[in-house]
């Protein structure tokens, strides 16, 4: 069996996953019970390529937020983090 071969054949075929949307304005959104599109689509992405995600959350623009949003998800058993949201420089 080649190299490659044997390296896919010893990784893991299911992953988790923590998906994080960082936006002030989608977390306002969120507040209001509005849907967070972005997300849901990074959700859908992740559940129809056979992964699962397992935790989600909104978090403000605001460094302690996302530094604590990070924290929660780094506490998961996801494998990786997918983040969305910034669509442009903020003051």
């Amino acid at each position: 069996m080649s190299t490659p071969g044997r390296h896919k054949k010893g990784a893991k075929k299911h992953y988790k996953c923590a998906i994080l949307t960082i936006s002030t304005s989608k977390y306002w959104n969120k507040e209001k019970g509005e849907e967070d599109i972005s997300g849901e689509i990074a959700k859908e992405f992740v559940t129809k390529s056979g992964h699962e995600a397992v935790y989600y959350d909104v978090l403000p623009d605001e460094e302690d937020k996302i530094h604590a949003g990070i924290s929660k998800a780094l506490n998961t058993d996801a494998d990786f983090i997918i983040t969305t949201g910034g669509t442009g420089l903020t003051k």
